[in-house]
Order: C-alpha cells, then sequence, then structure tokens
C-alpha cells in the first residue's frame, strides 16, 4: 500500500484518513526541515495537527513501531554493531566478515547454531571475531544499531520482531552489499554462472598486481581456505574490492559499481 502525500509551506493537511494493517510500512519522505517527524508523531498520537485530524485504528495505532530518520542507514558509516539473522549462509558469513574486517562490531544468528553441537562455520566465524548466537533472540541489545536479513529470513521470525520493538533499523543482505560497493572501487561480477570463478580469478590479478584487493564472493576461494577460514571474503588495504552480484532475487539492479561486469544470460530462476 503506497500513500503519497505532497505538500509545501502554503499547504495544510485536513482530515488525512487510510487504511492500514498490522505489518504496513509507512515511509515518510521529504528535505530537510519539511515535516517529517511532524507528521510520524502525528499518526502515533504524539503531536496534534492543529488545521487537522489524522485518523488512524486506535488500536493498531499503539503497534506502530517509530524509526527516526537519525536511525536510518544510508551508508556503511551509519552503524558500528550490526547483527546477522542468518549469519552461516555463503552470502551473510562473506558480508559478516568483511565489515569485522574493517572495524565493526559483528555478530549474528543461525538456525543450525544448537547447544554443545559443533559447527565449523560458527568455529570460523568466531575465529574473525564474530559473536555467534543461538537464533533466540539473546544477540540483539540495545546497543544493536543494524539487523541484516537474507531473502530467506520472514517477518516472523522472533528476532526480526524483536528488532522492531527495539526499533533497529532491519535491511536485506543486498542493500547491504550495495552500500559496501558504494565505499571503495568495486567489479561487481554478474551472470547466471561462473560468477564466484571469475571473481577469484580478478581476485587474485589484482592481488599479483601489487593493488590489494578485498573481494565479497559467493565461495570460497582455496587461496584464504588454506588459511583456515571459510573463504568467501578478504579485506586488503587497496581500494578496489570485487563483489557477486548475484540475479536471483532482482538485487543485481541495486549496484552501482565502477566497472560491472556481465558474463552472460540464460534462462534461470523462473519462479521470479
Amino acid at each position: 500500500k503506497n500513500l503519497t502525500v505532497k505538500y509545501d509551506n502554503d499547504l495544510v493537511l485536513n482530515n488525512l484518513n487510510f487504511e492500514i494493517e498490522q505489518g504496513d510500512y509507512i515511509a515518510i519522505i521529504g528535505e530537510n526541515g519539511s515535516g517529517k517527524t511532524t507528521l510520524m508523531k502525528a499518526i502515533l498520537g504524539i503531536l496534534p495537527i492543529s488545521d487537522g485530524n489524522i485518523n488512524i485504528n486506535k488500536n493498531l495505532r499503539n503497534k506502530i513501531g517509530y524509526v527516526p530518520q537519525k536511525n536510518m542507514i544510508q551508508n556503511i558509516s551509519d552503524f558500528k554493531n550490526p547483527f546477522f539473522i542468518g549469519v552461516a549462509g555463503v552470502g551473510m558469513s562473506a558480508i559478516a566478515q568483511y565489515l569485522q574486517g574493517i572495524g565493526k562490531n559483528v555478530s549474528g544468528s543461525d538456525r543450525y547454531f544448537h547447544p554443545d553441537e559443533y559447527n565449523k562455520t560458527k568455529e570460523q566465524l568466531e575465529n574473525e571475531g564474530i559473536k555467534c548466537f543461538l537464533q533466540d533472540g539473546s544477540g540483539i541489545t540495545a546497543e544493536t544499531d543494524l539487523v541484516v536479513v537474507s531473502t530467506a529470513i520472514e517477518d516472523t521470525v522472533y528476532e526480526v520482531k524483536k528488532a522492531k520493538e527495539l526499533g533497529i533499523p532491519i535491511i536485506k543482505r543486498s542493500q547491504l552489499l550495495a552500500m559496501i560497493a558504494k565505499s571503495k572501487k568495486t567489479v561487481a561480477v554478474a551472470g547466471t554462472s561462473g560468477k564466484s570463478t571469475t571473481s577469484a580469478m580478478l581476485f587474485q590479478i589484482l592481488l599479483d598486481a601489487g593493488l590489494e584487493p578485498s573481494i565479497i564472493s559467493g565461495a570460497g576461494l582455496t587461496s584464504i581456505i588454506k588459511q583456515g577460514k571459510i573463504g568467501n571474503a578478504y579485506v586488503g588495504k587497496g581500494d578496489w574490492l570485487i563483489i557477486e552480484a548475484d540475479e536471483s532475487d532482482g538485487s543485481v539492479v541495486q549496484y552501482e559499481p565502477e566497472i560491472g561486469l556481465l558474463l552472460n544470460v540464460d534462462k534461470d530462476h523462473q519462479e521470479i
């Protein structure tokens, strides 16, 4: 559901009515000083509108969460303590390791983490300094300033609900990867097949050229795995970053790389 309300200094909102249901999102967008926070407070019932009314079902109003604009994540400098739900996944673990490598305080959970049960990925993540938790909400605290989810994580997951209750911004893995890509000189490798292999080749070429590149890959690189790591991420001191731009969920359109590499196009992921 989308409701667009345009107004300026000469227009007053009068008797704004719209239907919302549990789970709906209301995003208020405008220039600085245009009244976004005032309108949000009016919707929540915190602040009255002097020349009109905003009518929302009272039972739903009590359930509306509020994320101030100052808490919205625009780039990777906007957060310090990200939490990954599903951190053991190949795409999630790669970004988690990269962020830990550039100085973030990363933590995460996964449904495959169980008490008193050995998990190699969990051990490898912890060796990188990433704190790992059971998927019971215990890892999300008041210090958490960003929650990252993959497309496989549903809104019904308890940790997602807890993050919403605490007003913590939640973003998709692909959104975060796009932010990371904007922070570096990025080569994004796309295509139906061959992305991991090509990304690894480019990484090795830049490494041998002395450019000290970074990589966020969809598969482990043998040279990194031999170091006892998962192998799908590496943080170098140089400006260049190699990423895989996955097309399976349509998120490939989010990336704005320095260089975009399209390997091939084939009929795949027909479900979307």
